[in-house]
């Protein structure tokens, strides 16, 4: 009997879990078409990377973005809330994927903090595992009202790489082990490694309302709910840097595959622009005529307005008027490519942005052999490829050479300087040898005479010291506002890029304090020692 109805458990729960998609599908349809919802997406928390550091983001990195969005109007909601989103005025979607135990620890707190929302994609298959979230705490996450626990797949396995039946079982097995460990059924699955296909993305469907990608971008509703970008924070973003990652539309949307596919001539505008072009006439579907270097004039159609930043965009000359200043249209590169012809010249550089768990490195030396290879018979035209992380490590190499030399310039100096006061102490000794004979004839002990001359070397050494850190902090503030002066008055473009915070190191004065005590020290006790050794007799005769 058991066996018999054992035949029925499974199909009773696959219809189960079909009418409840269903249900879920009629309800999660977006309510508001052409409105657009940042997707953050982090993975683990901790200032321990016991993993690969791109997958953490620091607690008090992500507090500072948390109370950034917050100070800001932002509000987090769950994928489910799309459905009602005309309730939010600025809707943000915080995602955090594979389930790490860490988002239990760390960011639930937060979350309590500040009153948000977050989303976890859970590996269904790794449930207790290490590191990995357990089943009493996907209850307490869920029971919390903030969190709200969606599927990650069942193994993290490539799914774009899989056939039907393996996908199906992968998509199914997640959603009926994350409802049984949570009590409510995930409607959002989050694409192992962000890799989806038209296959991946139909299977989905069948049980899922919603699919996010690892790919940048901000989701307009209105577009493939299946398919929805979301953008990486990495490790170190600091909350100003916020900004430079908008480029917030304020009508029609932005520009997609098929417009780049189709060479369309469509293009997305700027505010200013556009309310100076257009005035108080709605600007999408109307015509902007551009004229290009050679003189042809071409006609684009407006199909997105974004809002203008100044922080995206570089620093506002407030010399010139509002309605001559200068902003960027975009259009369709393809569009461009088309339209100036293949063999057009000029191009210096152009940039690509690569997914975030791409290896940089690789990438680049990849282009680089790809463009070597195609220019190989081509002496005049040279492509070089480069990435902001190897440059980096060419200036940190710099840098590191830069402080070896200027640390063995500090230490020639510490022991030019300690020899000084080595001299000085035995001069000082050599004048107070009949002290130092009454002192002793007194009672004063041999180890009272040495530590008080090795008191008087350690002090002045100090005094020097603080002395040294006096200036040292004066001239880093006179030279940090000196560079403020220069960015600001001749690069004001990348003033607001450049972010300088010229404060004094507290680690380095300590150490500072502490290397001059040690000197005094090291120093100090061979005249201590000295006239610790003077016999009584001889210097009370000494003249």
């Amino acid at each position: 009997m058991k066996k018999k109805w054992s035949w029925l458990l499974l199909p009773a729960a696959l219809l189960l879990l079909i009418l409840l998609h269903v249900h879920s599908l009629a309800r999660l349809a977006p309510s508001e078409i052409g409105r657009q919802v940042p997707v953050l997406m982090y993975h683990a928390v901790g200032d321990d990377c016991w993993g690969e550091e791109h997958l953490f983001v620091r607690p008090a990195e992500l507090e500072q973005q948390l109370q950034y969005l917050s100070e800001n109007g932002y509000e987090t909601i769950f994928f489910e809330d799309l459905a009602h989103l005309e309730r939010y005025e600025k809707p943000v979607i915080l995602t955090f994927d594979d389930g790490y135990d860490d988002n239990y620890t760390l960011l639930l707190p937060l979350l309590q903090k500040y009153h948000m929302k977050a989303t976890i994609f859970m590996i269904a298959g790794d449930i207790g595992g290490p590191h990995k979230l357990t089943q009493p705490q996907l209850r307490e996450l869920t029971q919390s009202g903030l969190v709200s626990i969606q599927s990650h797949g069942w193994s993290h396995k490539n799914m774009a790489a899989m056939g039907w039946t393996a996908l199906v079982c992968e998509l199914l097995r997640s959603k009926l082990a994350l409802t049984l460990a949570c009590g409510r059924v995930p409607t959002a699955v989050s694409y192992p490694n962000g890799k989806c296909t038209e296959r991946t993305r139909t299977a989905a469907g069948w049980f899922y309302a919603y699919g996010v990608r690892t790919f940048d971008g901000t989701y307009l509703t209105g577009t493939d709910p299946l398919l929805i970008p979301r953008t990486a924070i990495p490790r170190g973003m600091t909350p100003e840097q916020f900004e430079y990652m908008k480029l917030e539309m304020q009508a029609g949307r932005n520009l997609t595959r098929a417009d780049n596919l189709g060479k369309k001539r469509v293009c997305v505008v700027a505010d200013t622009m556009a309310k100076n072009y257009f005035g108080d006439k709605d600007p999408i579907g109307e015509t902007v005529s551009v004229t290009m270097d050679d003189g042809s004039i071409y006609d684009f159609v407006v199909v997105g307005v974004y809002k203008y930043n100044a922080a995206l965009f570089g620093k506002v000359d407030t010399s010139v008027r509002e309605k001559d200043r200068s902003t960027y249209m975009m259009i369709p590169i393809q569009t461009s490519f088309k339209l100036q012809g293949a063999d057009k010249t000029g191009y210096e550089y152009f940039n690509l942005l690569l997914t975030p768990l791409a290896d940089v490195n690789q990438a680049t030396e990849d282009i680089q052999n790809y463009f070597d290879e195609v220019y190989q018979n081509n002496t005049n035209f040279h492509v070089t490829a480069s990435n902001m992380q190897s440059s980096m490590g060419m200036i940190n190499t710099v840098l590191n050479v830069i402080t070896i030399a200027v640390s063995g310039i500090a230490a020639i100096s510490l022991i030019v300087g300690g020899v000084g006061v080595m001299n000085i102490m035995l001069v000082s000794i050599t004048e107070r040898t009949r002290e130092i004979g009454v002192r002793m004839a007194l009672g004063a002990k041999r180890r009272t005479i040495r530590m008080q001359f090795v008191i008087e070397a350690i002090m002045l050494c100090l005094i020097g010291g603080i002395i040294g850190i006096l200036i040292g902090v004066g001239v880093g503030a006179l030279l940090g506002q000196a560079a403020k002066f220069v960015i600001a008055n001749m690069y004001s473009e990348y003033s607001n890029y450049i972010i300088m915070q010229v404060h004094p190191s507290a680690t380095a004065i300590l150490l500072s304090l502490f290397f001059s005590m040690l000197t005094g020290v090291f120093f100090g006790y061979y005249p201590a020692n000295k006239a610790s050794k003077m016999e009584v007799i001889d210097a009370l005769r000494y003249e």
